[in-house]
């Protein structure tokens, strides 16, 4: 009897990381055995064994031969790519520390970046493999984190950069956007821990947790529930390292928010908003927006509807005493304008049963939103579809929210977006689960016939 493998861990180390992917493709991908790859990647079996273990790094044109034999599209390659060049500059800053100096050069950094980039790439939305990566590269930008003193020139750049991100964000579709992010966010991560300098290095932090919030959005619009915790996490530390009280406040309201479409506890995100309003005190900010649509919007998925209702002329308020510059017009996380005020309101009005005021705030919104935001459009015509449903038109809000599925280009088509998809489809009553529209609504979005204890 063939001995059953040894596990491997692929957080352990880079290379750990390499093998787990090799395994991955051999045994639950091609239902290939050990000696049965080797021979059709011209391997010794043991070699091929120590790679997939962890225990020697597997060369290049090994790891070539071995994705031709698998058929991996070359994701094998790229993923062998990264690692490589993260070992190499891992080994450069190591001998800079024992020297005393910084040897990465800024044409070293931005090699690194374009075979980052390259890689991820070829990596695939949908891999393990990638999955792994990114939490692998969340991970060494949290180590890169301690604590110092304050701002440099070169900050300002990676300000720009994580801002291109940010607008980029609700109008692109994340997964267009993931390689390049991933490979900035590793890009960042070795300058923060190369810099010697600790204001230097504290400005970076600011960037750093910009990047982690926009990256938080991405993997939560891609269904990545785990991952966007973890860099919400990730992006709070950074703020909190920064200092800057607005910037602390606007990742929390925002995760709070994000939270609602990953299905996570709303005694916590209502915590987390609370936290905001609190390290707020009481100043007009984006975040401070952000932490009250987030409370507001929590209160109503909780059935507390005065309370909900309450929180949303609080919030109208704390928009009217906005600076400027927090309510310009841009698809931003960090900006506040109007169409994220109507939206909420649409959000909680819908939710919480007030379908006239709804329909009025969703007028708002669609008036408001910029044509390019096409996800934040669709949310809120869903909640139009809602109401539909909710006032009784079971069959005009079914096949109002399956047109705007429908049109709704695939790439568009993000955790956010369905969860308000679901949402309509959850209030279909169970009286009318069995019609034909409303049955072919749930196959579209494939979710379960409803049982009792839906509702």
């Amino acid at each position: 009897m063939p001995r059953s493998a040894l596990p491997v861990d692929p957080h352990a180390s880079l290379w750990h990381l390499l093998g787990a992917a090799l395994r991955h493709w051999r045994a639950d991908v091609r239902a290939m055995d050990l000696r049965e790859l080797a021979e059709l990647a011209i391997v010794d079996h043991s070699h091929l064994a120590k790679w997939e273990r962890g225990d020697r790094p597997a060369p290049k044109d090994a790891v070539a031969r071995i994705d031709k034999a698998l058929t991996a599209r070359g994701q094998l390659i790229a993923l062998r790519e990264v690692i490589g060049e993260l070992e190499r500059l891992r080994t450069v800053v190591a001998q800079g520390d024992k020297q005393g100096d910084t040897v990465v050069s800024e044409d070293a950094m931005d090699k690194t970046r374009r075979i980052l980039l390259q890689g991820l790439s070829v990596l695939g939305i949908a891999t393990a493999s990638q999955s792994q990566a990114l939490e692998t590269i969340r991970k060494g930008l949290e180590g890169a984190l301690p604590i110092d003193a304050y701002r440099d020139r070169s900050a300002e750049e990676w300000h720009e950069i994580s801002v291109e991100y940010d607008l980029s964000y609700l109008s692109i579709p994340p997964w267009t956007l993931l390689p390049d992010l991933a490979a900035d966010m590793v890009a960042l991560q070795q300058i923060i821990q190369t810099e010697r300098d600790a204001s230097t290095r504290r400005a970076l932090y600011g960037a750093g947790a910009r990047l982690a919030a926009t990256m938080a959005g991405v993997t939560n619009s891609l269904g990545r529930a785990r991952e966007s915790r973890h860099w919400w996490r990730t992006a709070r530390h950074a703020a909190d390292s920064f200092g800057d009280r607005d910037l602390r406040v606007l990742v929390r309201g925002s995760e709070a928010i994000s939270g609602l479409y990953q299905g996570r506890p709303l005694q916590l995100l209502l915590d987390r908003s609370e936290e905001a309003i609190s390290l707020a005190g009481g100043t007009p900010s984006s975040g401070l927006a952000a932490a009250r649509a987030g409370r507001a919007q929590v209160l109503a998925r909780l059935g507390r509807v005065d309370d909900a209702e309450d929180e949303l002329r609080t919030l109208n308020d704390t928009f009217s005493r906005l600076p400027a510059d927090a309510t310009r017009e841009s698809p931003s996380l960090f900006t506040w304008p109007v169409h994220k005020l109507h939206h909420t309101e649409s959000y909680v009005l819908t939710c919480t049963g007030r379908l006239g005021g709804a329909e009025d705030a969703q007028d708002r919104a669609m008036a408001a939103y910029p044509v390019s935001m096409v996800r934040s459009r669709a949310q809120v015509d869903l909640h139009r579809a809602e109401c539909l449903v909710q006032a009784g038109d079971v069959a005009d809000g079914v096949e109002h929210a399956r047109r705007v599925v429908d049109v709704l280009p695939h790439e568009h088509r993000t955790r956010l977006v369905l969860a308000m998809a679901e949402s309509v489809a959850q209030a279909v009553p169970l009286s009318e689960a069995k019609r034909p529209a409303v049955v072919e609504y749930r196959e579209l979005l494939a979710l379960p016939a409803p049982s009792k204890g839906d509702r």
